[in-house]
């Protein structure tokens, strides 16, 4: 198996590395090395995409899910009578649910609403990557929103967009992520092949060997950047999915009580504690659904860590030890 070139590299060999090896192999067998090298790193990339993709389109929609859950959750608040001026659970302490705070969750729930009546959760659109990535496409932190107030929601402005046109046509998730990750293009099948004949220079073979291994290399940087990611995103889903659950299950429970009882000064410390609870999940669920997983930063994509971590911590007394997802 021809040595790649990373590893003369390494060995501090350099030039002198890549003349032996051109010299002890046929200018074809160099061709024809570098490009099965790299037709390994693009198959590789494509699985980790597969797979990547797959776990981003799933946090996308979790998070709509998530928002739509609001509403269920008003509508229990809503319906309770003598509410505390603020909530406390465990380690959440003195939460207020302040009215600026309610009108754009309401209005994240009515987006949401638009978004499924459009079928814009459907793959193909993009906007499942964006949401999924990029948390806070909840809301607009721009600085023309900060000085107006009020201001549409970022979920608004790309669904303003043509998605769906005969002259864009659908937008391809792999490609949004792509570009919000900054992975190489790449190249097609085949895009190499008839651009060497059978008689091939030494000093050609070089070249496409040098050009053909700088894109092996990018890929194989890519793969793993992706691997790295879909760890992230893994880990996201191991603190939505469970939080939900146990949000839907305290919802559920109000709801049923509600049915007898709306007066909270008659609620018993258990039904406060579920109340509470309730409200505290919804915080944290906030949280996690606006992080930013990966920030942008010109033509970086670097992971989020130290926030989603900030994010983790707050949710750890509010689920079962057994959920908890491991902490590497």
């Amino acid at each position: 198996m021809p040595i790649p070139l990373v590893v003369w590299a390494a060995a501090g060999v350099g030039a002198a590395g890549l003349k032996l090896y051109l010299n002890l192999n046929s200018p074809e067998a160099v061709v024809k090395g570098a490009t099965d090298r790299y037709n390994e790193e693009r198959f590789k990339y494509y699985k980790r995409m597969q797979k990547l993709l797959s776990l981003v389109e799933e946090l996308g929609r979790a998070k709509l899910t998530t928002w739509m859950g609001y509403e269920r959750a008003f509508n229990v608040l809503d319906k309770v009578e003598n509410l505390p001026g603020h909530f406390t659970y465990k380690s959440h302490k003195n939460l207020h649910m302040l009215p600026q705070d309610l009108r754009k969750l309401r209005k994240v729930v009515e987006v949401v609403k638009r978004i499924y009546s459009e079928h814009l959760d459907q793959e193909g659109t993009g906007l499942l990557t964006i949401l999924a990535l990029q948390g806070g496409a909840a809301s607009d932190y721009s600085q023309t929103a900060m000085e107006e107030g009020e201001s549409r929601l970022i979920m608004e402005q790309i669904m303003e967009q043509p998605l769906f046109t005969t002259e864009v046509g659908p937008i391809d998730e792999e490609q949004v992520l792509t570009a919000v990750m900054n992975f190489p293009e790449v190249l097609p099948e085949g895009y190499f092949k008839g651009k060497h004949g059978k008689k091939i220079s030494r000093s050609a073979a070089a070249r496409y060997k040098q050009k053909t291994d700088r894109q092996s290399l990018l890929l194989a940087d890519a793969e793993g950047r992706a691997e790295r990611l879909q760890n992230v995103v893994s880990h996201v889903l191991g603190y939505l999915k469970p939080l939900r659950a146990q949000q839907l299950e305290q919802i559920e429970f109000l709801e049923k009580l509600l049915e007898t009882k709306q007066d909270y000064e008659t609620f018993t410390l258990e039904e406060k504690d579920r109340l509470n609870c309730m409200v505290a999940i919804g915080f944290v669920l906030r949280e996690l659904t606006r992080r930013d997983i990966v920030i942008k930063n010109g033509s970086m994509a670097v992971i989020n860590t130290a926030g989603l971590r900030e994010v983790y911590a707050k949710a750890q007394d509010l689920m079962p030890q057994e959920a908890l997802p491991f902490q590497g």
